[in-house]
């Protein structure tokens, strides 16, 4: 039973029993205002009295019953009834309803008074009781009961029940005080049809009403939870979804706590999110205006990764993001990047660092070996084909139109979307077998577990596909559990764990692998051993196996192992040594960091850790498992030199490090300003792309705040999102940022909170985020004087000499034929090599604007040529 009780509503039936005005002596004349006629407050009414006296008033009360409040003065009104205004909201809990009497007393300076009392009903809405129904509520054998009861001091309420579909009424039931009916929906299988109460006490408008949607199953359904908004992703243990408020969430189903993961900005309505996965940790999420940047959601933090999803050509994206079965990674696709979901460290593929299981980007779908593609047959229909890790090609699909691709399992198993129809196929059926027909409404399917499940609106249900091997109930087991799993090479920091292979009457398809109690991996069938690493010193843990076939069974016993991890020997004096040709990489250079890459050192105990150092400096300590680290803050052409040494937990350090050294790239800002640069962020733009734009201060002394006045052509570029730079520091926490924006200007306005020193150095202040409207040039001006800095003293620096950047954006138009081809391919590729500063270079040929004219610039060209044909 849910129990439902809803704030009081005051009805207010006034009845007059005295005249308007009432006068004392020819000395207070008061008049008692109409009860607040609009949305009445929870459990309050608004008194209000228009007085007229002689002396000065002293105080005015108001009294129901035994209750009595002061009315506080407000206004007075000399241009109309010369009258003074005195109310306040009056509190009815504790009262019993019924015929009431408000007595209005005022008192003046000579202690006259006079009362007026108006009388009223006191009559609080019905209490409402409705069972046996849920917000997304599934109907199963195509039977609804409805359960109403309802309550009210004063009279019996009429409760008012219906049923509809769109706008035609199914069934309307009526009844006094309870209500309790079933209603046959069979005839409605598959559709979504809404549930409306209605409770009245004898007004013409309802005073309770609740509306809450009902899904018809037209299958064997099995209700797993629902949300208050729209499931985005479901992974068999947590919901993501959309609120109602337009907030992401994630909610545990099994026992129902939320955690909240980002919301658009107030008043940024159109900066939003899209393309939403959960990870193991988390969620992954690209956030921006129609095209934006993917983040990652780990420990309650939200990470900007720096990778963008720019549109395509013809406005739609040229990227699809894939998490892998752990969750720990996402794979982009064609970028083939990959990206940490828990640090948001963003690295070339590479099966060095994860052997890549799934892979998805448009007409083909990659998971565990198994391949779903779409293409032509001799009739020029597309259709679906499997191939199997052993090369076995399959047609899966004959329709006679467009089908596509939803979810390839591990397992072979695929969910397709045919004219709107959800169908699944297992590898070795005919045909595909349709699950649900076409529905109007709102719904998604998700495959977890084994299992696949559906959403509908805010309710998430788990379906009877049919998808298992006719008669495969039964699960994989071990015939010796207690024997089935066991542990070796246990170091400080890691251990091996190896099992029996489990015996299945068909297959095991998947080993899931357990670490006190939460998943730690998931692997093939076919893998009988895992390593386990960054494990603690002299602890211990609790390791379980858990084995799954095709058809989702799940071994009924998982085999379980505890294991302590070795202490730090004190005996330890062998230090970590680098393999020969060992080597540290310095990658992905800007004007403002590097991404370092090493060789992992040797250690007959494991590494512990490794240490970065930065021209001598000690910059950053990693774990023994890492083996990349981005590097960030740094200057603009600026030599740098790199060393790595190794640790192990013993404190042993490797007797020798490996070195590289890199030049970051300039940063360009065309003049130069003493104090303030403007810079653009790296990357290919044209119309619809994001540019960010940077607003630094240079070398600044005691910097406390800033006012910054920036113009720009606002017929190529729009204003879309502005952000105080972190190294400035936190908004509303120890900083604050104010920005006033209009058509082609930004004025903004920054300043360090609390009595502290000002920033030193380098310092970022703001990022301004546009969209571009124009293909073409455009000029960005930081204006001088207008813009400053000042010290924490309140002394006032103003900005000497304008600082401007242009931008060019989608202009790869060379020879000036109006149109992108084989002669512009030929121009830009000549130039190929010439970095910024070099006799020939030409900016106009530096597309992705990252100081160098290479491959990628040729290559953005190549794709536009090819595409104009």
């Amino acid at each position: 039973m849910k129990r439902m009780v809803f704030g009081w509503w005051i009805g207010l039936l006034v009845l007059l029993l005295v005249p308007v005005y009432a006068h004392g002596a020819g000395e207070i004349t008061l008049r008692i205002n109409d009860f607040d006629r609009g949305e009445p407050q929870y459990g309050q009414i608004y008194v209000s009295a228009a007085i007229q006296s002689e002396y000065e008033l002293q105080k005015v009360t108001a009294k129901i019953d035994d209750k009595e409040i002061e009315l506080p003065f407000r206004d007075c009104n000399y241009y109309t009834d010369n009258a003074c205004y005195w109310g306040d909201y009056f509190p009815l809990n504790g009262l019993e309803q019924g015929t009431k009497t408000l007595t209005v007393t005022a008192q003046d300076a000579l202690g006259n008074t006079q009362s007026v009392p108006k009388s009223f009903l006191y009559d609080a809405p019905p209490e409402v009781t409705v069972a046996g129904v849920t917000p997304n509520h599934l109907v199963q054998n195509g039977k609804f009961r409805a359960q109403v009861q309802a309550s009210d001091a004063l009279s019996t309420p009429d409760i008012v029940a219906t049923i509809s579909l769109g706008s035609q009424t199914i069934e309307t039931i009526k009844a006094a005080g309870s209500l309790d009916r079933e209603v046959d929906l069979s005839a409605y299988t598959n559709r979504v049809l809404t549930y409306k109460v209605e409770v009245y006490d004898g007004r013409r408008s309802p005073r309770y009403t609740l509306a809450y949607l009902l899904y018809v199953d037209p299958v064997d359904r099995i209700p797993v939870s629902d949300v208050d908004g729209r499931i985005v992703d479901y992974d068999g243990n947590r919901i993501l979804f959309v609120s109602p408020e337009g907030s992401l969430r994630i909610k545990q189903v099994h026992n129902g706590s939320e955690s909240f993961v980002y919301t658009s900005p107030s008043g940024l309505e159109s900066f939003h999110v899209s393309d939403m996965h959960l990870t193991r940790t988390g969620a992954i999420l690209s956030i921006g205006q129609d095209y934006g940047n993917i983040h990652v959601w780990h420990d309650g933090q939200l990470i900007d990764t720096g990778v963008q999803t720019t549109p395509g050509d013809r406005g739609t994206p040229t990227y699809y993001l894939t998490v892998q079965e752990d969750g720990r990674y996402a794979y982009m696709h064609p970028q083939n990047i990959l990206i940490d979901t828990e640090t948001g460290a963003v690295t070339p593929y590479s099966t060095e660092v994860v052997p890549l299981l799934k892979k998805e980007h448009g007409s083909l779908h990659e998971n565990n070996g198994w391949k779903a593609i779409i293409q032509s047959t001799v009739s020029g229909r597309n259709q679906i084909f499997l191939e199997s890790p052993q090369g076995t090609v399959t047609q899966v699909t004959y329709f006679n139109g467009y089908s596509s691709i939803l979810e390839l399992t591990p397992f072979g198993g695929l969910g397709l979307i045919y004219n709107g129809d959800f169908y699944t196929y297992a590898p070795g059926d005919t045909l595909p077998k349709k699950i649900t027909p076409y529905s109007y409404y709102d719904m998604s399917f998700y495959y977890a577990d084994g299992s696949w499940y559906q959403s509908v609106n805010g309710g998430l249900f788990r379906l009877n596909t049919g998808m298992v091997p006719p008669g495969d109930y039964t699960p994989p087991h071990w015939s010796e559990p207690n024997k089935a799993l066991t542990v070796t090479d246990v170091t400080y920091q890691g251990l091996k764990l190896s099992w029996q292979p489990a015996v299945d009457d068909k297959s095991v398809a998947e080993y899931r692998v357990y670490r006190d109690g939460a998943r730690l991996a998931t692997v093939s069938g076919s893998t009988y051993s895992y390593a386990v690493t960054g494990l603690s010193p002299a602890a211990s843990y609790t390791f379980r196996i858990e084995a799954l076939d095709a058809a989702g069974n799940r071994s009924p016993v998982r085999p379980s192992v505890t294991a302590v991890t070795l202490d730090v020997p004190t005996g330890d004096s062998t230090a970590p040594v680098w393999p020969e040709n060992a080597v540290l990489s310095v990658t992905d250079i800007t004007y403002s960091s590097v991404s370092l890459a090493w060789t992992p050192a040797v250690d007959d105990l494991g590494v512990a850790s490794y240490r970065l150092y930065l021209n001598g400096e000690l910059l950053q300590t990693v774990s023994g498992q890492v083996y990349a680290y981005a590097v960030t803050g740094l200057n603009p052409d600026t030599k740098y030199t790199f060393r790595i040494t190794a640790q192990d937990a013993a404190g042993n350090v490797s007797a020798e490090g490996i070195e590289a050294a890199a030049v970051t790239l300039s940063e360009k800002p065309v003049p130069e300003s003493a104090s303030l640069s403007l810079t653009a962020k790296p990357g290919f733009l044209d119309v619809g792309s994001s540019l960010d734009l940077k607003i630094r201060a240079e070398e600044a002394v005691d910097l406390y705040a800033f006012l910054l006045k920036l113009d720009y052509d606002a017929a190529r570029f729009k204003l879309t999102q502005v952000w105080l730079d972190s190294s400035f520091g936190t908004e509303k926490q120890d900083a604050l940022l104010s920005t006033r924006t209009a058509s082609g200007s930004a004025a903004l306005a920054g300043t360090l909170l609390g009595s502290r020193a000002g920033h030193e150095g380098d310092t970022g202040l703001v990022t301004l985020r546009f969209t571009v409207l124009q293909r073409g040039s455009g000029e960005f001006v930081l204006a001088g004087g207008a813009s400053q800095l000042a010290d924490s003293s309140g002394t006032v620096s103003p900005l000497g000499q304008a600082v401007r950047l242009t931008v060019h954006a989608g202009g790869a138009d060379y020879d000036g034929d109006g149109r992108i081809g084989l002669g512009d391919l030929v121009l830009i590729a000549r130039q190929t090599g010439l970095r910024s500063g070099e006799a020939g270079f030409d900016a106009r040929y530096d597309l992705n604007r990252d100081g160098v004219i290479d491959r990628t610039d040729v290559e953005y060209v190549a794709g536009k040529a090819a595409a104009a044909g």
